[in-house]
């Protein structure tokens, strides 16, 4: 998803908040690839880690899926 995405139009955004929303999207995008179960274990991380570390989690773990089915 391409683009600057505002989710409070009336506040401006610092750059780790934009960074953040970014790397979110990104999450949901790789999320949709994983098994469901998957879900689970991001949501129970998301308080302990930062966005950019969950979406290098997964971007692991989808690898790992992909070696492990073909």
């Amino acid at each position: 998803m391409k683009g600057k995405f505002n989710f409070m139009s009336d506040k401006k955004t610092t750059y780790r908040e934009h960074t953040d929303m970014e790397n979110t999207l990104k999450l949901r995008q790789v999320l949709a690839t994983l098994p469901p179960f998957c879900k689970d274990y991001f949501r129970a991380i998301d308080t302990t880690t930062t966005a950019k570390t969950r979406i290098s989690y997964a971007y692991d773990i989808r690898i790992f899926f992909l070696v492990s089915s073909g």
